[in-house]
Parts: structure tokens; C-alpha cells; sequence
């Protein structure tokens, strides 16, 4: 160990004293702090604190230990990280899940755990876990819980280690996993720690902490002294020149500049530049801008012909050049990534970095920095080479957007996804895939059914049993709520003792695939004759593939709820958008003509054009600047520099441009220019003002040249000659767009195909999780934070209805819930509105409910005869009444509920046509 190592472990407030300290207590749940920069060492730290706490003659408890990480690999990298340090002399056994078998860790045992398999929403990763029912626990073998026991039982205490605990301690981590092992003490090792205890907390033992100094680090050799940016000089060299090139070049010019350092000091080191490209600019791709992965990989390979195998990329759907990449002597040059190149990877050689910013929420993420810190060569004399005792960072971040928070995946955006309750899956998939099968002998068999004048809708019901009878048995847990999905004798485990759910699910896809084959064509046979069945093969094996896959991989898929239910939708022209594009586009152009005095002699006319927008106030120098960051030194302290202007890159100038037009749609408050659904108005407001551009206003002048006029102007905010003029063209088309809807309405108004549940819904987190919602269609249960309790009161008493199989609780906007169409009596038009309940009884008849209260409940504003109308429509098509539902209320804690038929609501006193709830639903 070197003298600060040393010193983090056996030092007199290092870790074995500091441990032994709070042992001492005989308190459970304590926790030590270690903070450890990154490079310091912090593995070999922590695997030489437990070697020198097993040998410690003043320490001889019975404890066995469990190191938490957040990944397999990087479980498996602790691992062998251990072996590699201390082998052969190893002293304790290294244990991983394949040993579980064993059902108990033994006195110094080390079990390296990912604990995302503990803690993951979806049952087929968390297969470590005991489940609650013990109908659905394996006949042999250990959960986790067992090992715990065990453990624990045999009077061994258990001592854990998170390995990275800023990222790695949340909610559910303490749920599933800290809470069940009870540990005596808590390891926290990080380089940036979420929590650091104080220091009344140390004092009086109630937890522990040890930090490694930075500086200390940096005299053993082990990081770089400091990570310089670009300087003012650089920049001010550059003028004139692309930025984004410019930055690129520097980079390059430094690796160069390095790898001769590196060889005059007889190293074979070959310098690496890793380029953060924005997360944000992809979605621009189908409007014509290129990305910064285009941009960057055509200036490396055109401009300075660097071969495609010194080029690495490192993305979550796209890698290349990877391998070895981490060697000294590697090919390979520079590596494009977007993220943090991901936790627990090293490579000593990265020495440049390149990060360009986002335009949508810019943060420049100071721990990515870390990537370049390593020195390739930890404890080599570099003395007499200064340049290469730093790293060099490159960016168009402003010094106000530099902030300390950690640079990993989860700084991205938040979605949670829920899924289709795992036992109504089977029957779903199996009336789908029936309806499929009669749909295709309707269409291509009709002749062979005339001859014997037989309906293929008549075989529905024997289909779908067939498909349930041929998928059932294999996985009862897609039919039925008591089943696991996948037996124990059905698992398919790989050589490491892991259970291979890929594996698994490809024998069981084959599996039914065969029965569901063999089944459907004996109910073919069976009422049209063998020659049709055998006719039908084909088709038949279409219908059993897709319906094995979808059961066994668990395929993302939809399925139909009721052939006769069916979503209304509002089309393109009263999506509250512009509508009409090209009417749009030449009103616009009209407008912005007559706001500035262009006259139609100005088409494609430069001289007609020349000084109108400047006699209007507009500068039309074609030039737009941009703060960038200099002279940044990120050390012990940062000194984070200060801010110049630059002339902002061609590529920044395109994307503020796409942004700028999302902006002005969005920032109208005047009711005729506000167009609710900026999403889609801005393609064709951007195309309108890029042909007044091209024709009327700046025919002379390049795209780029257009948009850093444009741009100027809306950045002088308040002052902007623009942005009336703008208001102004919108507010025109108005009148024209509301004729066109008018003149549209009733072509617009259309049916859609039968309403869809879908296997997958993705929720942000403004939703939280339920509990007690075990008859919801979708698992977990996600509601929006701080509902109405209305909702809350009527989702428990569906809860507790016997006669209810699921419900569904719908969002109020948007193409996967189910809508009606209705005449709002408040603003005079037809609107869709979202009942907020749908629901199966196991009689199997539909309810359609919406949750009302006070105010609302007394004017629904025409919301009860929309929800009546269309439930009189669906049970006339059934034939009979398989629909029922209507506006709810709860009152003397009762829900009642009212068909709409001659509606009307007092709070307190319920008039007639009001039903109790609970004859319907039980």
C-alpha cells in the first residue's frame, strides 16, 4: 500500500479503528463514511481494510460480508479485483449468488451482490428474492432471505459494503435489502458521498468517517495534479473558425502534443480524447440538423482522416472499437460517448476530454471530469514534464452552468413503466389471437367457408380456449393470480449457477408454439373439415408464433378490450395546432409582408429587399456570439474561470433556431395566437419562416447567415422587432384556421379501431405507487401525485368488490386511454373527455365510470349525457345490456352512481335515477 493507503486503513482514524469502534457499541445500522477520490484506490482501500480487520489480533467477532454493487459486471470486477490483490493468499472465501446453494455465509465470507436483482420491479430479475405466497417458492435452493436466516441464526453478524452509495442508497434499497440483513455496520464508499456525518455524530460513535485527500493522492503519482480548460489565447487564435471544429482541433492538437511528451520520455503511452456528445439533439435529426455525433465523426474522418478503427463509440444501442481500449499502446484515439462512460471503467491513457452542452436544460456535470484524472503511469518521474501531470478539458459550457452533481444515467429524464397484471395476460393474448385467426380465414378462405356456409366468427370461443388450454399449463401465471410465471423445474440456469431467462423463455416460446399449432388445427378440423385446417397451416402457424412469443418473452404488445369499444379521437385540425399547413404558410408569409412593407415585387428580388428589415430597427450583421468558458482549473479548489464571447458554431446556431421557434409558439398569451399543441405547430411554423427567409426577406443571405439575424433579434427580448410582428401573423391565421375547422367537423369527428390495453404504460415521476391495488390491470399501480380522494376512496372499494375481476384507471389525455366524444355545454363545442374507471366484472360486463364531487358532480358540463349516449350505442350493438356505468358520487360513504339519462346532482341530496353502487358491483 502507499503511505495515504496505508494510512486510510490502519491509521490511528482510519478505517479498522474506526470500525472496531462503532463494533464496539453493539449498535445495529451504523454507518461509516469513506470518502475516497476517484483514482485513489478505492477498492484496494476497502479489500486491504478487510484482510487487516481479519488478522486484527483485538477483533475476533464472527462476521460474514456483503459487498453491494449496481451491476454484475461491476460485482464481478470487485471480485476478481480481491483475487487479483491478494492471491494466492486469498484467506476467506469469495462467494457470488451461484452460491447460494449453500444457503449460509460462513465467518469471513465476502458475498459480492448486484443488488439491483433485490430490489428490481419486475419479478423475473428479482428471482433472488423469497416470495410472500409460499405456494409460489421453489421446492430446493436459497432466496436471498434464506442466506440472511441462516446467517444469522448461526449467531453471525453481517457487515456491508456499498460500493459507490451516492447512486446506489435508495428508498427500495433500504427496503429490500438493507432492512432484511440487519447489518452491524454500513460501509458507504464514494468519491462524492450523498451524506456526510457531522462531527457530533463521530464524536459520540453514533457513526464513523474517513477521507483520503485529494492532495495526497495526487503526490503518490496516482491522478493528474489539476484538468485545465481552454484558454482565453486559444480562443481568441480560433477566431474567425467554426466553433465546435475549433474546440475538436485543440483536442486533437493536444493529443498529438502529448503523445510526443510521452514518447520523449520512452513511454509507450498513446494519449485518449473521450468527446461527450449532448443527449438532446438526436430528436432534431428529421428536421435536417446534423447531430453532434454526425458532426464530430465527419470532421475526425474528413477533415483530419483519422481511420475508422482509431475512432471508438460508446453508446447504450451502439459500440464499436471497444476492445483493449483501456491498454496503454491501443489504437485507438478518440471515443464518443453521451453519458458518463460508465462506473467502475479505467483507462489511465483518457488525458483530453471534449463535452459540448445541451440546449435544452445545459449542466455541465463535473464528475465526468474524473474519466481524465488517472495517471497512465502512477508512480513515473513526470517532473520535467508538466503537461503531462494534467488533463485538458474542451467545451462550450458557460462557467454559470457548472454544477457538482454526479454524471450518470440517472441525470436522464425519469420514467417508471408498469405492466399488465401478469395473471390476465394468458386470456388477453388468447382472445387476440383468435379474433387474428378468424380475421385471416375471413379474408383468405371465404370461398372454402360459402361451400359450407359456415361463419369463422362462430369458432372465436373454441379458438381461444384451445390457445388458453396450449399456453396454461406451461405458464400459469399468465392465467392465473396464484401461479408463478415460471416454475423452478422450468428455469434454465447458465454455468455460473444464474438463472437464463433468455434461455428459458426461448424453450418455453417452442413449447407452446407446438400445443397452440396442434390445438388450433384440431378446432379447425373439427368444424370445417380437414381440408380447410390443412389449407390454413400457414396461417395457423403465423397466429401460434406471434402468440407464443408474445406470452413468452413477454413481447410489448395490446390487446382489445371488447371488439364494440371503441375510442373516439379528435383528428389533426382540432388537435388544437395550426392545422393546414401550406394555408398556414401562406397566410404567414402575407402577414410578416405587411407588418414589414415588403412588397410582392421582393419575391426571390434582392434588391427589393435591400435595407427594409434594417429600416425596421433589425440588425442583419450576420454575426451571433456566445458566452464559453476559459481559463477553468478543476483541482482541490476549482477555480472556475470566467465567461468570453465567441462567435457561437454553425451547429449551435441550427439548434437555437429549431428551439427558438418552439419557444415563440409556446410564450403566446393572447388567446387568437396561442396554439395549444406547440408539439405540432412548430414544423410548419419553422417552415413558414424559413420561405418568408428564402423569398420575401433574406433571399441573398445562406441559412445560417438568416438564422443568427433572427436570433440576434429575439435575444434583445422586450426590444425584438420579430416577435410583434410574429404575435401578429398568428393572430391573422386565426380566423382563417377557424374556417377550416368549421368547414372540416364533421369528417373530422371519427371512430377509431376497438380501444387496446396495452402490456406496457411508462409514467414519469410525477406518479407514485399504490399499495392495495391488487385488481388493477397494470402492475405496479401508479396513480398521480396527490390525487383527489374521490379517486382514492372509489379505487379501494373497487378493491374490495367481489363482483370486479380488474379495473383500469385512465389517464385524461392522450392516444392510449380510452375517450368519448361530447358536447361541452360551457364553451359550446364537441370535446373528448377520459372517464376515469374502466372496468370487468367476471360476468364479464364492461363498466365505463367517472368519479365526480361537488362542484364538478353538480356541472359536468354535459360529460353524463356523452357517457349515457354511448353506453345506450354499445349495449344496442351487443344486443344486450353488457355496458353499464355513468357518473359516480360518494355520499353517506356510499358510492351511487347515475346512468345520465335526466341528470342532475345536488351536494347532500341525491335525486332519482341515482343507483347504490354496490347492487351493480357487489
Amino acid at each position: 500500500m502507499l503511505p495515504f493507503q496505508e494510512n486510510a486503513v490502519l491509521g490511528a482514524n482510519g478505517l479498522v479503528e474506526t470500525f472496531k469502534k462503532l463494533w464496539q457499541t453493539g449498535v445495529s445500522n451504523l454507518n461509516v463514511t469513506f470518502k475516497s477520490p476517484t483514482g485513489s484506490g478505492k477498492t484496494f482501500i476497502v479489500s486491504n481494510f478487510l484482510r487487516e480487520l481479519q488478522n486484527d489480533p483485538g477483533f475476533d467477532s464472527d462476521v460474514a460480508f456483503v459487498w453491494i454493487t449496481f451491476s454484475d459486471e461491476l460485482a464481478m470486477q470487485s471480485r476478481d479485483k480481491f483475487v487479483d490483490y491478494f492471491f494466492p493468499n486469498i484467506g476467506r472465501e469469495l462467494r457470488t449468488i451461484a452460491d447460494f446453494s449453500e444457503g449460509i455465509l460462513q465467518r469471513d465470507d465476502i458475498l459480492f451482490l448486484n443488488w439491483q436483482k433485490l430490489v428490481s420491479r419486475k419479478a423475473e430479475n428479482r428471482v433472488l428474492r423469497r416470495p410472500e405466497e409460499s405456494e409460489k417458492q421453489k421446492e430446493q435452493g436459497f432466496y436471498f432471505e434464506d442466506v440472511v436466516e441462516n446467517t444469522r441464526n448461526a449467531g453471525r453478524e453481517i457487515v456491508m459494503i456499498i460500493d459507490e452509495s451516492h447512486k446506489n442508497v435508495t428508498e427500495a434499497a433500504y427496503r429490500d435489502v438493507i432492512e432484511p440483513l440487519c447489518p452491524r455496520v454500513i460501509l458507504n464508499v464514494s468519491a462524492t458521498p450523498s451524506k456526510i456525518p457531522n462531527a457530533s455524530d463521530v464524536q459520540n460513535l453514533r457513526a464513523g468517517f474517513v477521507e483520503v485527500k485529494r492532495k495526497d493522492v495526487v503526490e503518490a503519482g496516482l491522478i493528474k495534479e489539476q484538468i485545465v480548460s481552454q484558454t482565453e489565447e486559444d480562443l481568441t487564435a480560433a477566431e474567425g473558425e467554426d466553433l465546435d471544429f475549433a474546440l475538436l482541433r485543440l483536442a486533437k492538437e493536444k493529443r498529438e502534443f502529448l503523445a510526443e511528451e510521452w514518447n520523449r520520455l520512452g513511454k509507450n503511452i498513446n494519449p485518449l480524447v473521450l468527446i461527450q456528445l449532448p443527449d438532446d439533439d438526436t430528436k432534431l435529426k428529421d428536421q435536417g440538423v446534423e447531430t453532434k455525433e454526425e458532426l464530430v465523426l465527419r470532421y475526425l474522418k474528413e477533415k483530419c482522416n483519422v481511420p475508422e478503427n482509431k475512432i471508438a463509440l460508446w453508446f447504450d444501442k451502439k459500440k464499436s472499437n471497444l476492445e483493449h481500449i483501456s491498454e496503454s499502446d491501443s489504437p485507438v484515439e478518440f471515443m464518443l460517448f453521451k453519458y458518463a462512460a460508465g462506473t467502475g471503467w479505467d483507462c489511465p491513457r483518457a488525458h483530453i476530454i471534449v463535452m459540448f452542452r445541451e440546449i435544452e436544460s445545459p449542466t455541465f456535470k463535473t464528475q465526468t471530469l474524473g474519466r481524465i484524472l488517472r495517471n497512465p503511469l502512477p508512480q513515473c518521474d513526470l517532473s520535467a514534464f508538466p503537461e503531462l501531470r494534467k488533463g485538458y478539458l474542451y467545451t462550450n459550457y458557460r462557467k454559470n452552468e457548472i454544477a457538482e452533481i454526479p454524471s450518470t444515467v440517472e441525470n436522464k429524464p425519469k420514467t417508471e413503466e408498469t405492466t399488465l397484471a401478469l395473471h390476465l395476460m394468458g386470456n388477453f393474448a388468447a382472445k387476440e389471437a383468435a379474433n387474428n385467426m378468424v380475421q385471416k380465414i375471413q379474408e383468405k378462405m371465404l370461398p372454402d367457408l360459402m361451400t359450407q356456409e359456415k361463419s369463422a366468427v362462430s369458432v372465436a370461443p373454441a379458438l381461444e380456449k384451445a390457445l388458453q388450454e396450449s399456453a396454461a399449463p406451461l405458464l400459469p401465471g399468465l392465467f392465473n393470480e396464484n401461479s408463478t410465471r415460471v416454475t423452478e423445474e422450468q428455469m434454465v440456469y447458465d454455468a455460473f449457477g444464474n438463472a437464463d431467462l433468455k434461455a428459458t423463455n426461448l424453450q418455453l416460446e417452442e413449447k407452446i408454439f407446438k400445443a397452440a399449432s396442434e390445438n388450433l388445427h384440431a378446432v379447425l378440423e373439427t368444424h370445417f373439415g380437414k381440408n380447410v385446417a390443412d389449407k390454413a397451416k400457414e396461417m395457423l402457424a403465423d397466429v401460434s408464433r406471434d402468440f407464443a412469443e408474445m406470452l413468452a418473452q413477454q413481447r410489448s404488445s395490446a390487446f382489445i378490450v371488447d371488439p364494440l369499444l371503441k375510442s373516439d379521437f379528435i383528428s389533426r385540425a382540432d388537435y388544437g395546432d395550426i392545422g393546414k399547413a401550406s394555408a398556414f404558410q401562406r397566410s404567414f408569409v402575407r402577414s410578416m409582408n405587411d407588418y414589414f412593407g415588403i412588397s410582392e415585387n421582393a419575391f426571390k428580388n434582392p434588391f427589393a429587399q435591400e435595407g427594409v428589415l434594417e429600416k425596421a430597427g433589425i440588425d442583419t450583421t450576420q454575426t451571433l456570439s456566445d458566452e464559453v468558458l476559459v481559463n477553468a482549473t478543476f483541482a482541490e479548489t476549482n477555480q472556475l474561470g470566467k465567461n468570453v464571447q465567441h462567435e457561437m458554431s454553425d451547429n449551435e446556431v441550427e439548434k437555437f433556431f429549431m428551439k427558438a421557434c418552439y419557444n415563440l409558439l409556446e410564450e403566446q398569451t393572447e388567446a387568437d395566437a396561442k396554439y395549444g399543441n406547440v408539439a405540432r405547430s412548430w414544423g410548419p411554423f419553422k417552415e413558414a419562416l424559413r420561405q418568408w427567409f428564402d423569398r420575401y426577406a433574406m433571399t441573398a443571405i445562406d441559412n445560417i447567415g438568416r438564422y443568427k439575424i433572427f436570433l440576434k433579434d429575439l435575444f434583445r427580448n422586450a426590444a425584438s422587432k420579430f416577435r410583434p410582428a410574429i404575435t401578429k401573423a398568428l393572430k391573422d391565421y386565426r380566423p382563417v384556421r377557424d374556417a377550416f375547422v368549421k368547414e372540416r367537423r364533421d369528417q373530422e369527428w371519427r371512430g377509431a379501431e376497438p380501444f387496446k390495453v396495452k402490456t406496457q404504460y411508462a409514467y414519469s415521476n410525477d406518479y407514485e405507487d399504490l399499495a392495495g391495488t391488487s385488481k388493477s390491470l397494470v402492475q405496479p399501480f401508479k396513480i398521480r401525485k396527490n390525487p383527489p380522494q374521490t379517486e382514492i376512496d372509489f379505487i379501494a372499494f373497487l378493491e374490495q368488490s367481489e363482483n370486479v375481476k380488474w379495473w383500469f384507471k385512465q389517464n385524461d389525455e392522450g392516444k392510449d386511454f380510452y375517450a368519448i366524444r361530447y358536447f361541452n355545454t360551457a364553451d359550446q363545442k364537441e370535446r373528448l373527455f377520459y372517464p376515469d374507471f374502466l372496468l370487468q366484472l367476471k360476468d364479464g360486463r364492461i363498466g365505463i365510470f367517472d368519479t365526480k364531487g361537488g362542484f364538478t358532480a353538480s356541472n359536468p358540463e354535459g360529460r353524463e349525457t356523452g357517457l349515457y349516449n354511448r353506453i345506450q350505442e354499445l349495449n344496442a350493438a351487443a344486443g344486450f345490456e353488457k355496458f353499464i356505468g355513468g357518473l359516480a358520487v360518494m355520499e353517506n360513504r356510499q358510492w351511487y352512481f347515475h346512468t345520465g339519462k335526466n341528470y342532475s346532482y345536488s351536494v347532500n341530496k341525491l335525486d332519482e335515477g341515482w343507483l347504490p353502487l354496490v347492487k351493480v358491483l357487489g
